[in-house]
């Protein structure tokens, strides 16, 4: 009896010897996960909103007046023919845009692609800084921060008073989003065992967003008051804030054992479970500091910068290809979205329907990336949808779109949904690859790339409207080479994360060993063959 009590107590209080140990001792996938996954995923609705805005305020309206005169409509080309002040008609579906209120047509035709350009930029800036600051200073209010100027940039929007004022506003809008998606995306990892790591990248509700902001557009047509509303969501705050905790494993990482053991017992609570020994969590802590000390002051650890990715073999090597990937990805995904104005059809209906792709697709990710694993995944999802748009790309120039606006829209919709299934591998793929250490910058690095693609997206739209086929002939090139260079990446489906920047570093020697080993092996049965064929 004694024997069997002592056998009892070992197995419940076995020493955990990582975090992935922790995370099975409170319960694994429990209440508490999915708590954080839907507080902090629940902001990609306004996220979708601050994305997709462009589409409707930048809407072009059909026709136009010339002068005083009333009685003739000219449309969008012939309207530049006119000397007179330019009005919107009233035959234009009460289109009230950017375009009509500041007439951004014929001479200024390409200001509004250029001003979601800018968002883009924006978007850029924002993953290089919040993505630092999040590895350098936290989690938890980096997120914060980012919300609000989000929501500070959607707000000031609704207030422009010209093209250039709008533009700044965009450019901080385009700031908080990158860098809310880019730390979400990294806070929520964390808090997941191993096999539940792809709902991060698969059941957020980005593609619902879209759909609500298209029936908004439809019943809210004046863009200053549509503008102002997308900003309620930003209230959210008050309530998901304060459920969410610190990222316990950059507590742990960056020496603040006592503060993890707080939240862990957090996350015991809500889970039903007991919490782990401060004991334990002091040597997990103590382990993963040896690894990545700072050599001028050994009692704190060290601090990686961008330039680390770069100077480090191991890093550089993965950075350079995910960030080519997020950048195929991206291009692909904005520049089928933003094409929208070039589509014949109701821009809300069409919409709505791209944003229910993107419902469909993430989680459809959920289905093969555990089985086929995240490379592989990836590159099937990214080959389909480019054989849809060069399919589009060829009809175009066999017998034209515009004899086919259904085709177009159907063929659309089947690329959006692969790009959006790849976006969701590639976004799993890009959290796992990088230790604790450097997450966030590793997350904010592929969004620079998704960044880049989106600043092309709307440049590639714009040629859109003179060359129909250009936009898919590239969209699924890229597509294609995006695909290729997936496999080229460390496959992480399986594997737990790492932590340190020396962990990567000595997987990465422990792999090119056997790498080696194999190679000698090969060279030494090519040998004894040789010997064995030569004549005595």
């Amino acid at each position: 009896m004694t024997t069997k009590t002592i056998t009892i107590t070992s197995v419940q209080h076995k020493v955990a010897k990582n975090f992935e140990d922790i995370l099975d001792q409170l319960g694994g996938f429990g209440l508490f996960q999915l708590m954080i996954l839907i507080c902090l995923l629940i902001f990609e609705i306004p996220a979708a909103f601050v994305s997709f805005l462009p589409v409707f305020t930048g809407t072009h309206p059909g026709t136009w007046y010339c002068g005083n005169a009333t009685d003739v409509e000219y449309s969008f080309t012939e309207i530049c023919s006119c000397n007179e002040t330019i009005t919107v008609s009233s035959s234009s579906n009460n289109i009230e845009s950017i375009v009509s209120e500041w007439n951004l047509v014929c001479e200024f035709g390409w200001v509004s692609d250029f001003i979601t350009s800018m968002q883009m930029v924006g978007m850029l800036m924002g993953n290089l800084i919040a993505c630092k600051l999040s590895d350098w200073y936290g989690r938890r209010y980096t997120f914060l921060g980012t919300a609000i100027l989000m929501g500070l940039g959607q707000g000031l929007t609704a207030l422009a008073f010209n093209p250039y004022a709008y533009a700044v506003t965009r450019f901080i809008s385009g700031m908080g989003l990158s860098g809310n998606v880019g730390v979400a995306a990294a806070y929520a990892i964390e808090f997941q065992p191993t096999r539940w790591r792809q709902l991060c990248g698969s059941v957020g509700p980005w593609g619902e967003g879209v759909m609500i902001l298209a029936l908004m557009a439809y019943f809210i047509r004046p863009w200053r008051i549509l503008t102002g509303l997308t900003t309620l969501p930003f209230l959210l705050l008050f309530i998901v804030f304060p459920l969410i905790p610190e990222s316990p494993r950059w507590l742990i990482r960056n020496r603040k054992v006592s503060e993890a053991h707080k939240v862990l017992g957090y996350i015991a609570k809500i889970n039903g479970k007991q919490n782990v020994d401060l004991d334990t969590l002091q040597q997990i802590s103590d382990k993963e500091a040896a690894l990545d000390m700072n050599e001028n002051n050994p009692s704190t650890v060290k601090q990686f910068g961008y330039i680390d990715f770069f100077r480090d073999e191991n890093l550089r090597y993965g950075t350079i290809l995910q960030i080519i990937i997020m950048a195929a990805t991206s291009i692909t995904y904005y520049g089928i979205s933003f094409n929208v104005k070039n589509m014949d059809g109701s821009p809300y209906v069409i919409v709505g329907l791209l944003g229910l792709s993107d419902s469909i697709g993430y989680p459809s990710a959920l289905l093969i990336c555990n089985k086929l694993g995240r490379r592989t995944s990836l590159a099937l999802y990214m080959t389909i949808g480019a054989l849809f748009l060069v399919s589009l790309a060829l009809l175009e120039l066999s017998i034209g779109l515009a004899t086919l606006p259904t085709v177009v829209v159907i063929l659309c919709l089947l690329g959006k949904f692969c790009v959006a299934g790849g976006r969701s591998c590639a976004r799993t793929l890009v959290g796992e690859l990088y230790p604790t250490a450097v997450r966030s910058m590793g997350t904010g690095l592929g969004g620079v790339g998704a960044s880049l693609g989106g600043i092309l997206a709307p440049q590639l739209a714009y040629l859109g409207s003179h060359y129909p086929s250009v936009p898919y002939f590239v969209f699924g090139f890229i597509g294609i080479v995006g695909a290729l260079i997936s496999f080229l990446l460390t496959e992480t489906v399986g594997k737990p994360l790492t932590d340190q920047v020396k962990e990567l570093s000595e997987e990465s020697h422990r792999l090119t060993i056997r790498k080696q080993t194999v190679v000698n092996q090969l060279h030494r049965l090519s040998i004894h063959r040789i010997s064995l064929n030569r004549p005595i």
